[in-house]
């Protein structure tokens, strides 16, 4: 029974699942305990980022935008001098860099409730170290970011939301979980003995993931199991 499942461990890990993500994704949220399965793979995240709104109301639309685009060139060559913080959107769900070259494409115009008001916003992230770090230290790296920014005229610049973290191709955790997924289920039926079997399923499905903690991350595979009799040893005696 044990060759079984070292056959479908090997199985899964050399399938490349047809919704692999390869992309930075935002962790934002605590999922309960209820929404996830038993075992779960803990890391920490790669980057701690900050949403930030960039807001102009200026009457005039020319001194408006004219306002609006040198603020946004601050915030380029600020960016550019950080050694530590970089700049990002979020665009369906996935974080995609952003440079002055790329903001035409990337930087979105959002709904700002009055016609005479234009507005956008993005993403300043900066690197989670390995080993022991202070949350707050990093925090602090990017307020001080936004505070040192020059802003145009009635330009304005404004946290949006709480920090979060991101994590690089969470894929690349898959073969990791699944080995958590089949040492478990291998104790399971080593402990049952004859006469049981174990019946998995949701191990095709991709990675999902949930926040963990100030830095770090929950990165799972919804997967469940039943326990069944085994028909080869229901008519013994």
């Amino acid at each position: 029974m044990r060759s079984i499942f070292v056959g479908l461990f090997a199985l899964f890990v050399f399938i490349n699942p047809v919704n692999a993500q390869l992309d930075e994704v935002i962790v934002l949220d605590q999922r309960k305990s209820s929404e996830s399965p038993g075992l779960v793979l803990i890391r920490s995240g790669d980057f701690l980022f900050l949403k930030i709104k960039i807001e102009n109301d200026t009457m005039d639309p020319v001194l408006r935008n004219r306002e609006f685009d040198e603020t946004l060139a601050n915030i380029f060559a600020a960016a550019r001098d950080a050694q530590e913080v970089q700049l990002s959107v979020e665009i369906d769900g996935v974080v995609l860099s952003l440079t002055e070259d790329s903001s035409k494409f990337r930087l979105r115009n959002k709904p700002c409730g009055r016609g005479d008001t234009r507005c956008t916003s993005m993403l300043l992230k900066t690197p989670i170290p390995k080993g022991k770090i202070d949350p707050e230290t990093l925090s602090n790296r990017l307020e001080s970011f936004v505070s040192g920014i020059e802003k145009i005229g009635r330009t304005s610049i404004v946290r949006s939301g709480s920090v979060g973290i991101s994590v690089v191709d969470i894929n690349q955790y898959r073969s990791e979980i699944i080995s958590i997924i089949m040492e478990e289920i291998n104790s399971i039926q080593t402990a049952l003995g004859e006469g049981h079997k174990v019946k998995l399923t949701g191990i095709d499905q991709k990675v999902e993931y949930s926040r963990s903690g100030l830095l770090d991350v929950a990165l799972y595979i919804p997967y469940e199991y039943s326990i069944l009799p085994d028909v080869r040893y229901s008519d013994r005696d």
